[in-house]
């Protein structure tokens, strides 16, 4: 089991799962170590459980972004843990985790 079904499962509320980094500005973060920490911490989760979406549905990256029309580049760095999502393409990802057939259909923004 990973360290990321254990944080990141998808039973967990959306607002819950990003609440420790939603509201902070840039100079809030860069002030508190604690914050940064967190910061750190879901991204590395997201990253854990989106690959881990893609790769279960058997998709490159490529094949993933052009099917749930996600930005490739984007995909490549929030895999990556360099990048968070926007709060629409984070609902999007959830939404491909719990019905990826419907969420090819979506148009999200």
């Amino acid at each position: 089991m990973l360290i990321s079904d254990i944080w990141f499962d998808s039973s967990e509320s959306y607002e819950r799962l990003f609440e420790p980094i939603r509201g902070l500005d840039q100079q809030d973060r860069d002030k508190s170590g604690s914050s940064r920490q967190q910061d750190d911490i879901t991204l590395f989760m997201l990253a854990a459980k989106l690959r881990k979406i893609r790769l279960r549905l058997h998709m490159s990256q490529e094949e993933f972004a052009e099917a749930y029309r996600l930005p490739l580049e984007q995909l490549k760095l929030w895999e990556l843990a360099q990048e968070l999502p926007s709060d629409a393409q984070i609902k999007h990802i959830l939404k491909i985790e719990r019905d990826p057939e419907d969420a090819k259909g979506i148009v999200w923004g």
